[in-house]
C-alpha cells in the first residue's frame, strides 16, 4: 500500500505539460486524470467562432467591391493628369526647338505634334503621357490631324467605354487641346 499524507502536509504537484503516469493499482492517480480540467474547444464554440467570422466577412466584402471601383477611378483621374502635365511639357519642347516642329523628342520617344501639342494618337498624347495598354488602358479614336480626338480607357469595369477621357488635339495654331471630363459612370 502507498503512504498517505498527513493531513495538512504539503503535496507534491506534478509541473506542468509533463504526461502523468497512471499505476493501475494506484486510485489516486486515476483519479487525479478524471478530474483534470478538459482543454481545446468544444463543437458549438467552433462553429459559433465560423458565425462569426462569417458575419464579418458579408459586412466587409461590398466595402472591398467598391474600393476596385474607386482604384479604377483614381487610375483614370492620374492617367488624365498625366496627360496634362505631358502635353504641357511637350509643348515647351516645341516652343524651346523654335518654329514649328512636327514632332519633339522626350526621353528617347518621338512626340508627333499638331500646332505645337501632341496629337490625338498613339504616337503623340499616350506615346507623352506613358499611357501602356499593357497597364489597364484602352484607346478608341484619334488621329494625326488637328482636332482630332481619342478616347482614352480604363479597363475592368463594369463598361469602359464609360470609364474614359478625352483628349483634343489643337485645332488650329494658338490654341490648347481640350481635355473631356472623366466618365466614369463605368468604372
Amino acid at each position: 500500500m502507498s503512504a498517505r499524507p498527513k493531513p495538512g502536509a504539503a503535496r507534491r504537484r506534478r509541473p506542468r505539460n509533463t504526461i502523468p503516469v497512471i499505476h493501475a493499482d494506484d486510485p489516486a492517480s486515476r483519479a487525479s486524470i478524471a478530474s483534470a480540467p478538459a482543454r481545446g474547444f468544444t463543437l458549438i464554440e467552433l462553429l459559433i467562432a465560423i458565425a462569426c467570422v462569417g458575419l464579418l466577412a458579408a459586412a466587409a466584402l461590398p466595402r472591398f467591391a467598391d474600393l476596385r471601383k474607386e482604384a479604377r477611378v483614381a487610375k483614370l483621374n492620374s492617367a488624365l493628369a498625366a496627360a496634362k502635365a505631358a502635353a504641357g511639357l511637350a509643348h515647351l519642347k516645341a516652343l524651346s526647338a523654335g518654329g514649328v516642329p512636327a514632332s519633339v523628342n522626350m526621353e528617347g520617344v518621338a512626340v508627333t505634334l499638331a500646332h505645337l501639342y501632341p496629337t490625338a494618337n498613339a504616337r503623340g498624347i499616350v506615346a507623352t503621357a506613358r499611357i501602356n495598354t499593357a497597364e489597364g488602358f484602352t484607346t478608341a479614336g484619334g488621329g494625326s490631324g488637328a482636332g482630332a480626338t481619342i478616347s482614352i480607357r480604363v479597363t475592368g469595369g463594369s463598361n469602359p467605354a464609360n470609364c474614359r477621357f478625352t483628349y483634343r488635339a489643337p485645332a488650329a495654331s494658338g490654341q490648347a487641346p481640350v481635355y473631356g471630363s472623366p466618365v466614369i459612370t463605368g468604372c
